[in-house]
């Protein structure tokens, strides 16, 4: 089914299967050079401040962190047209910790937005319904 989204939903897919390969050189190979990622659970040392990684650099480190204490599978459920370079991303998350080996599951999405075909902002959110807040705000 052909949309018209700011990032081809293939290429969007296929940024999800390299994270889940930890083929991070392919993930950045599909996001645009200043891309800004803002995880929605990741904070700063101000309570509720939102942590923002700029460019492929500063995501790299993070993604190579994230990998570090936690084996995270995603699966994309459903992509979204928001409209105007706008995408909604919606998925599942299973999570198990590198020392504790516990698993958590739950579901997760992303605003996206797109430039030049490639992935310029990304923020995430611990559940569909924040994120479809977020969308609507």
């Amino acid at each position: 089914m052909a949309r018209d989204l700011p990032v081809p939903e293939e290429s969007i897919r296929r940024a999800f299967e390299a994270w889940n390969e930890g083929n991070f050189e392919a993930l950045m190979a599909l996001s645009h050079p200043d891309i800004e990622y803002e995880p929605g659970i990741v904070v700063g040392p101000a309570e509720g401040e939102p942590i923002v990684y700029h460019g492929r650099d500063e995501l790299l480190q993070f993604f190579e962190e994230w990998h570090s204490q936690w084996q995270m599978e995603i699966y994309v459920d459903e992509i979204e047209d928001l409209g105007g370079e706008r995408a909604l991303i919606l998925g599942r998350a299973r999570m198990t910790g590198a020392q504790s080996g516990a698993t958590v599951e739950q579901e997760v999405a992303w605003l996206g937005e797109g430039e030049d075909g490639l992935m310029r902002r990304l923020y995430s959110y611990p559940s569909h319904q924040a994120a479809r807040d977020a969308a609507a705000a």
